[in-house]
């Protein structure tokens, strides 16, 4: 199983009724307690504050987590940046996270992912939601 989510600032997520900072993208069908878990994951404080000549220098998190959640093992690969400004005018983050039940079949190990599915780039800054480009 490999399942991911996307969790940011957006005037709608995808829970009905979510805005603000929520999910606005996730694997179909994933389970309840594992979306709050990675959500619960997606902290960021910027170094430098929005509009700062060196908010560009806010640097990138990258984790590998491995936890047991509802009797799995599970590893989970995370990255979450800063995204510029949100649609209220708030600063912004952009949390990706991907849940991996097994890594038998990684040779390199997980984290070898991060240079395949994780990098996620923004078209333009300050990031508003209608220009994020997700690059892999």
């Amino acid at each position: 199983m490999v399942e991911e989510i996307i969790y940011t600032s957006a005037e709608k997520g995808l829970k009905q009724g979510s805005r603000g900072f929520c999910t606005v993208v996730s694997t179909s069908g994933m389970a309840l307690n594992i979306a709050e878990r990675l959500e619960s994951m997606s902290g960021y404080r910027q170094a430098f504050p929005l509009n700062d000549p060196q908010s560009s220098l806010n640097p990138v998190n990258y984790s590998h987590v491995t936890m047991r959640l509802a009797g799995k093992n599970l590893h989970i690969l995370s990255r979450v940046a800063d995204a510029g400004q949100d649609y209220t005018g708030r600063s912004n983050k952009l949390a990706h996270h991907i849940v991996i039940d097994s890594v038998v079949h990684l040779t390199s190990g997980p984290a070898r992912l991060e240079n395949h599915r994780l990098p996620i780039a923004l078209a333009k800054s300050p990031c508003t939601s209608s220009s994020w480009v997700l690059h892999r």
